[in-house]
This record gives structure tokens, C-alpha cells and sequence, in this order.
């Protein structure tokens, strides 16, 4: 296997072509200023009688700026117009593979996509070929422009995450040895640190390895979202816990068969719409996993919780006396920094380029996450507010509950 080979983004695909749609959209590629560089081969993934007509196949490269005008074109001949260029390969009816295609692409300004088609103009049959596409950036990366940069930051938030995961694990002992407990609330907020952790690990390795082989590991990418999902909804919880009343009114932990059942479900939701995600990831018109019905749910869910959250929190603050009003108030604000957080990024993400949403979605996102994770912290220390008016100031000497 050659260099390029390697260090490139590899794509293998099954496309399906018919009479009906006998043009496929393929893969996109951001490419940065310089020449980039392609490799297409294709192969009919179920053989043909070897008498039969053979088959020819275009390949398309498109330049963004004309995408949409070869996509808006009804006749299948028509789109080739607005192409950069194309190939035509004869698919061998044994299904052997095509020679190997190598072109190039080439730019002076600006980062830009390019987006690649086939197409078998005239079929009058249904067709399976399986497609592998090679692609470099200008620069020798295997990365696409809206990717590069993830590889830093990424370990950069690592760290930051693996400091408070330590602090946090070293206040869980010490509480232990000082009172044989540990705060529920505590062990909450370390689940959701250690989640957040473990999904940037997983996102870290499936970086490196795409570096190594252009594909990366699906499966890591996979719960590495899973697995901020799963924070998210452990800091969620916890704060619809507390606006609920939960420390502040009562000991004891709500009644488990309501809050744990929701919680699943709202993990397995998310879990299906992120697997449904990744199965249009390559979209030609998405550039972030918010993008799309699935990113809409998940965004959505998102508001959804905040409702919750700001239910429970105004039913409380009605009992509430001065000085825990006082602290609502705040509670209130930064709470709601968060939930919305998400939803404020992605909408503040289209004011730039499409290449570049990803790394500002996640960079953030994250900074509103550390934020939050260093205001939690602190609402669960001896020395907060929340603390004094909350139990865990009242449990070793039984005091008075405050209304």
C-alpha cells in the first residue's frame, strides 16, 4: 500500500443506482489553498452475465461554488455541466475492481468544499457499486479542513477535564475520612466529570488513529458522544434535583421511580438519534453532528430539560424564604447558562464558515461545560452558599430546617 494510501481519508461505500436515480451524491472534502489529491475505484458489488452490455461510470468533482447548481439539475446528463471535472470507469461485469483513479484539486483562496458524484446516465437496471475514495489535503493531511485542529484541542480540554476529575476524586476521600459519607450530589457530579473524561478519551483515540489511517474507529467516535450525552444528563439530573428541593427542603433522594426511569429514557433517546446521526454524518449539507433532524432533537431535549428544570425551581422559590430566594436567583442564571449554552453555540456557529463550526461548537461548548463543572464544584463546597442553607450543613448536628 502506497503513502498516500495511509495517510489519506479513506471512504469505502455502497452506492445504489437505478433508472429513477441514476446520480448519488458521494463525500464531501474541505480542501485549505494548494493542491489536494483524490484516488476512485469501483467494482459492481453483485456480478453480471458476462454477455451482457458493459457498464459505464461517471465520477464528479464539484467545486462548492457550483454543488448546488449540478444538484438542482433534473437530467442526469445536465449535471455534469457544473463539474470541475469527471471520469468515466467500465465496471467489469465479474465485479473485479476499475483501475484506480488519481486526480487533483486545486485552489488559490480560501478554504473551500469539494464534493464527489457518480452516476450511470441511461440505466435501465439497478445497480450496487461499491465505491473507495482516497483523499489528502494541501497541507498532506489526511484531515478535511472543518476536522484539523480537533486533533489540539481535544487533548488540551483532556487535561483540563483531568484536573477537576482529580480534585473532585481527592474531595470524595477526604469527605469520606471525615464523616464515613459521601454526598450523593458529589458522586453526581464526578460521574458526569468522568464521562465528559472518558469521551474525550475516546474522541483523542479515534483522532489518532484517523491520523494514522483515515478511517479512525467508529465505534470510539460513537461513545464518545454517547458519553457526553451521559454527562450532560448527569448535571442535568442534579440540577433538577436540587430546583426540585432536594437538600434545601428534604434529605432524602426523590422518589427514585420517577427520576431514574426518565433518566434512562432520555439517554436511550439520545442514544438512537446519535446513532441515527452517524449514518448521515457525510451529508452534503451537514458540517456539524447539530446539523439535521438528529442535532435538532438532541438541541431539543435539551430546551425540553431547561423547562423542567425552570418548573421545578419556580414551585420551590414559592416557599422559599429571603436568603434561599437570594440564592435561586443566581441558581437560576447559571443554570440556565448551561442548558442553553448548546443551543446559543449552535446558532452563533453560522456565522462562520462551515469549516469552521465544528471546532467552535466544541471549543465553546466545552468552555461553558468547564465553567459549569468549576460552578458546580463550588456549590457543593463547604464554603458556598447553597452548602449553609442545604443538609450537608446539617449532618452531623441536626439543626432546625429552615422554610
Amino acid at each position: 500500500m502506497s503513502l498516500f494510501l495511509v495517510w489519506s481519508k479513506q471512504l469505502s461505500t455502497v452506492i445504489t443506482l437505478s433508472e429513477g436515480e441514476p446520480w448519488k451524491y458521494v463525500t464531501k472534502y474541505a480542501m485549505i489553498p494548494g493542491k489536494g489529491k483524490y484516488q476512485v475505484k469501483a467494482q459492481l458489488v453483485v456480478p453480471r452475465d458476462e454477455q451482457a452490455e458493459g457498464l459505464k461510470l461517471v465520477a464528479s468533482v464539484y467545486r462548492d461554488s457550483k454543488w448546488l447548481e449540478g444538484l438542482s439539475e433534473t437530467e442526469c446528463v445536465r449535471k455534469y455541466v457544473s463539474a470541475s471535472t469527471h471520469y468515466t470507469f467500465d465496471l467489469s461485469n465479474d465485479g473485479e475492481w476499475t483501475h484506480e483513479f488519481t486526480g487533483y484539486l486545486s485552489q488559490t483562496q480560501g478554504t473551500r468544499f469539494w464534493y464527489l458524484s457518480v452516476s450511470s446516465c441511461g440505466l435501465r437496471e439497478k445497480l450496487k457499486v461499491r465505491l473507495e475514495v482516497s483523499l489528502i489535503n494541501s497541507n498532506d493531511s489526511e484531515f478535511s479542513a472543518e476536522d484539523m485542529n480537533l486533533e489540539v484541542a481535544y487533548p488540551v480540554i483532556l487535561a483540563v477535564y483531568f484536573f477537576f476529575l482529580s480534585r473532585n476524586m481527592l474531595r470524595i476521600v477526604k469527605a469520606y475520612e471525615k464523616n464515613d459519607d459521601v454526598p450523593l450530589s458529589l458522586f453526581i457530579l464526578n460521574g458526569s466529570i468522568l464521562t465528559q473524561f472518558s469521551g474525550i478519551v475516546f474522541k483523542v483515540v479515534h483522532l489518532w488513529v484517523y491520523w494514522y489511517n483515515g478511517k479512525g474507529v467508529v465505534f470510539f467516535d460513537i461513545i464518545s458522544q454517547a458519553s457526553e450525552v451521559i454527562s450532560c444528563i448527569f448535571v442535568s439530573v442534579l440540577f433538577i434535583l436540587i430546583a426540585s428541593g432536594w437538600t434545601l427542603k428534604f434529605k432524602e433522594f426523590p422518589d427514585a421511580d420517577i427520576y431514574i426511569p426518565i433518566s434512562m429514557l432520555i439517554i436511550a433517546i439520545n442514544l438512537v438519534v446519535i446513532a441515527i446521526g452517524k449514518l448521515t454524518d457525510d451529508a452534503y449539507d451537514k458540517y456539524t453532528e447539530y446539523e439535521g433532524l438528529p442535532g435538532f432533537f438532541i438541541i431539543l431535549l435539551r430546551i425540553m430539560s431547561w423547562a423542567w428544570f425552570l418548573f421545578l425551581e419556580r414551585d420551590l422559590e414559592k416557599t422559599a424564604n429571603l436568603r434561599l430566594k437570594n440564592f435561586l436567583f443566581g441558581f437560576l442564571i447559571c443554570v440556565s447558562v448551561y442548558f442553553l449554552a448548546l443551543p446559543i453555540t449552535v446558532l452563533f456557529s453560522w456565522v462562520f464558515e462551515p469549516c469552521s463550526r465544528k471546532l467552535v461548537i466544541f471549543v465553546l461548548n466545552n468552555l461553558v461545560q468547564i465553567a459549569i463543572f468549576v460552578y458546580t464544584s463550588h456549590l457543593l463546597s463547604e464554603k458556598s452558599e447553597f452548602y449553609q442553607l442545604s443538609d450537608f450543613s446539617r449532618s452531623v448536628l441536626p439543626m432546625e430546617k429552615q422554610n
